[in-house]
């Protein structure tokens, strides 16, 4: 008897849950529920933001080290860089181009450590260090700054 009654007490709470299951599953669009990865779930949808515009021009720096010795390369850079700049922004004004959705989410804490421990800083050198160096050298320090000076802002963002 005393399975019985464990039985009846049992079946109203399994159609709830099968019902709730339903609901859950069934949504205005007539589309099923998604399931989001952990790290999408505390994320937050945003628009463009600052950090996403200091990571694409930290991103963009980092080809010139690897041209470093090529005469003009700095130059071709510029132009190749302003051309991409002229182009996506007439993109967007036109109405071609539509705006990404950029999803934030959390770095972890021992990244960010890690970032204020070791920050991308090249040590600064006078004018008269810089006079006593080759051309060449000079030329290199100004772009070894350039590149650093990018990824430290765009790691400060991050920090911030």
């Amino acid at each position: 008897m005393a399975d019985d009654d464990r039985q009846e007490a049992e079946a109203p709470v399994a159609g709830i849950k099968r019902v709730k299951e339903e609901e859950a599953t069934a949504s205005p669009s007539g589309g099923e529920k998604k399931i989001l990865p952990n790290w999408r779930k505390s994320s937050i949808p945003c628009e463009g933001s600052e950090i996403l515009k200091k990571k694409k021009e930290a991103i963009a720096a980092r080809p010139l080290w690897v041209s470093r010795d090529v005469p003009g390369a700095m130059e071709c850079w510029i132009e190749e860089r302003e051309k991409a700049l002229a182009g996506e922004e007439a993109d967007i004004a036109s109405g071609k181009k539509k705006r990404k959705k950029v999803v934030k989410y959390k770095m972890p804490n021992e990244v960010i450590q890690q970032m204020m421990r070791y920050p991308y800083t090249y040590p600064e050198c006078t004018e008269e260090e810089l006079a006593r160096r080759s051309a060449s050298n000079r030329q290199l320090h100004r772009l070894r700054m350039f590149i650093d000076g990018n990824m430290f802002a765009y790691e400060q963002t991050l920090i911030d």
